[in-house]
């Protein structure tokens, strides 16, 4: 039996009462920190502030990545051209305001435009190369990327993810806390359908872990070859995307108390 004191708060209160819970947990799960962002739709006239291209060869008038297709926009267009053996090619700023104690998440849209077999289109966080993440490492032609490859500790996995020439990727990587009792990172490579194509979890940073300060990308390569080339869009670093899962449960829970039958009223 329902007591009669519910009556006192009304299926409209409670509605009241759900929803400003639902709205504060909302705005609580939305506050990602945003560390960089950077599209690169800059027109040609540079890559945003304090993005550099130390040994040339880099642009901001690259095909805009799929997974926006901005009217007009562009990527960041690198090319092995003229630069020097194992350089740095695109240098990253400085991510400001992380502390040991936040967990990151990078993200950006990748795409191998030219592909030549001495040639590896690299990913590293912090010069210490604690992530070292190579695409199109030992590829089977001249012409096309191969297999993409990554240090987990010390072991290099070759992972079961070729990219295609000329197609949009989406790369995220998660970092735990830099002070984490044990800290290890993640990947998930993901078509412009949002589908994953492969992903793993828990691996291992490859070497002594330093500030999540900066990262950059660079091609891996023995000698200069102009044919190699890729774009990089829409570069993200932010705290962890907010899981949706505890909104929808306290909707649920909302929506089950308007739900609950009326008290019924004594008769008079």
């Amino acid at each position: 039996m329902v007591s009669s004191k519910m009556s006192l708060f009304p299926r409209s209160a409670w509605l009241v009462v759900a929803g400003v819970a639902v709205g504060a947990m909302a705005a609580q799960q939305a506050r990602a920190t945003v560390y960089l962002s950077n599209n690169f739709n800059n027109g040609g006239t540079g890559l945003g502030t304090n993005w550099g291209a130390p040994n040339g060869g880099v642009t901001d008038t690259g095909t805009e990545s799929a997974f926006t297709n901005t009217a007009g926009g562009n990527s960041a267009a690198l090319t092995s051209a003229n630069i020097n053996t194992n350089p740095t090619v695109l240098d990253s700023p400085t991510l400001t305001g992380v502390t040991t104690s936040d967990p990151i998440q990078i993200s950006f849209d990748f795409d191998i435009t030219a592909a030549d077999p001495s040639n590896n289109d690299t990913f590293i966080l912090n010069p210490s190369r604690n992530i070292i993440l190579n695409f199109g490492s030992a590829p089977t032609s001249g012409t096309n990327p191969g297999t993409m490859i990554y240090k987990d500790g010390s072991s290099a996995v070759t992972s079961t993810f070729t990219a295609s020439l000329n197609t949009w990727y989406r790369i995220t990587l998660g970092l735990s806390a830099e002070n984490a009792a044990s800290p290890t990172w993640s990947i998930n490579v993901a078509n412009i359908s949002g589908s994953s194509l492969y992903s793993a979890s828990g691996i291992s940073f490859s070497g002594t872990l330093a500030p999540y300060s900066s990262f950059n990308y660079s091609f891996n390569q023995t000698s200069n070859h102009a044919s190699d080339a890729f774009n990089i869009d829409n570069v993200l670093v932010q705290s962890p995307a907010p899981e949706p899962a505890p909104l929808l449960m306290l909707a649920a829970a909302g929506a089950g108390i308007l739900l609950l039958p009326r008290p019924k009223r004594r008769p008079h």
